[in-house]
């Protein structure tokens, strides 16, 4: 009799803890609806206000209207990369089609060739022959987030390279840098939600390696880190053929 009891308590708990998570993730969801909605859009249109602010020749004022610009655009980024991470945790699985990886990173190269410029960097993709893998198109933001990770803290004057490896069930990519490198305690817990290296001077939400991560997962994949024998790091993703 009391193991019955004891066990109609039990199931009454589990049920009143999934009803709680339940309201919980109403109100993350709700939440984040708002932040999506009701902040996005008097953000951008802050954006184009400064944008005409900023198309004027005393230095001083375009200075501190930049140090503005950034923050904005911070703040767009961590809304958009918050809304896109809790889409992401809510699914389960993903439809798959046949995707040439070659293209997909030809893609995120040129989407990215401006910004690599700019930091004096080259972006190569070693990737020479069509390869073609089972995945959905969103794996494209997986590599958009390396490449733009890597971007971020590779060293002037160097290169990202991109490269495949074909296994016999599965396909590995890496995205390789030529900077600092990661601490080994850090390997880990940066494809957490806003993680980010020791370099508190670089823009961005923190949520783009675990962006990365939650859609390699769906993938039934693998992503880390390792190190660069020539220094930096080198990112892996490994996702079955089929």
């Amino acid at each position: 009799m009391r193991d019955i009891t004891e066990r109609k308590h039990a199931e009454e708990a589990i049920k009143k803890y999934a009803k709680e998570l339940e309201e919980v993730n109403r109100l993350k969801d709700t939440f984040l609806d708002i932040m999506h909605h009701d902040l996005l859009n008097p953000l951008g249109t802050a954006m184009g206000y400064l944008d005409l602010l900023m198309d004027t020749e005393d230095q001083e004022i375009k200075s501190e209207l930049e140090v503005v610009n950034r923050n904005i655009s911070r703040a767009i980024d961590l809304i958009e990369s918050a809304t896109r991470l809790s889409k992401l945790q809510s699914k389960n699985s993903l439809e798959l089609e046949d995707i040439n990886l070659r293209e997909i990173v030809d893609r995120c190269i040129e989407n990215f060739s401006y910004e690599a410029s700019k930091a004096g960097m080259k972006i190569e993709n070693r990737i020479t022959q069509p390869i073609s893998v089972k995945a959905n198109k969103i794996i494209e933001e997986v590599f958009s987030n390396l490449i733009s990770n890597a971007i971020k803290y590779a060293s002037e004057g160097t290169k990202v390279i991109i490269e495949a490896e074909e296994k016999e069930n599965s396909l590995r990519i890496k995205v390789k840098d030529f900077g600092k490198g990661i601490k080994d305690s850090s390997k880990q817990e940066i494809f957490e939600r806003f993680r980010r290296k020791e370099k508190r001077s670089i823009k961005g939400s923190g949520l783009g390696l675990a962006i990365a991560s939650r859609i390699v997962e769906l993938h039934s994949g693998k992503i880390w880190v390792e190190d660069n024998p020539e220094g930096g790091a080198v990112f892996v993703v490994e996702i079955p053929k089929k």
